[in-house]
């Protein structure tokens, strides 16, 4: 039968394997929520802008880019729940909630809740609406809507991942700080005499 210091430190290693994985987890989620959307704006920005200097309306350009959105909303969901599953993990076996920690969570919940905003609401509804953007003036407005909708969510994503992102240099930064503040200062035996 194993010692209780044997489940003990076994227990310990399990739950470091855990946290390890979660924060692995965790950046390549935030990675792929902010670098992704940051190069699928700027790349469709790009294509717009020349298509306009080819004389293609930026309206007609934009639809034309609209698919790689679409289909990026699928990454951007499951980027988003591994999102949560890793923070979920993190919190549960976090012993200490820093103010940083917690502006963490709250980035990552904002950037979770536009990201599924994006993936579950306006993407169906755009890729809805697409095919028969051209036949109507009121669906193309509609359209327009939800563009204007979805680059609020995708500005969302990317600050919000942005910050969350960067918390944890803070979170450590702090750590350090206050170890140096609460160890004990040692004097020297000189001084004392």
């Amino acid at each position: 039968m194993p010692s209780p210091t044997l489940i003990v430190e076994q227990s310990r290693t399990k739950f470091a394997f855990i946290l390890k994985i979660g924060a692995i987890l965790r950046v390549t989620s935030l990675s792929i929520l902010f670098a992704g959307c940051s190069a699928i704006v700027f790349a469709a920005i790009t294509l717009v802008k020349a298509a306009e200097a080819k004389g293609v309306a930026a309206s007609v350009a934009a639809t034309t880019n609209a698919p790689v959105f679409l289909n990026f909303s699928k990454i951007i969901a499951i980027a988003g729940v591994a999102l949560l599953i890793a923070e979920a993990a993190d919190s549960f076996f976090s012993r200490r909630y820093t103010r940083f920690k917690l502006v963490q969570y709250i980035a990552t919940a904002v950037c979770c809740l536009c990201a599924f905003n994006f993936a579950f609401v306006v993407s169906p509804e755009m890729e809805h609406l697409l095919p028969y953007i051209h036949n109507s003036v009121g669906i193309h407005e509609a359209f327009q809507n939800l563009h204007e909708s979805s680059r609020l969510l995708f500005g969302g994503i990317i600050l919000f991942a942005w910050i969350s992102l960067i918390m944890p240099v803070f979170q450590n930064h702090e750590n350090s700080e206050s170890s140096k503040v609460s160890s004990p200062i040692k004097t020297s035996d000189k001084s004392k005499k």
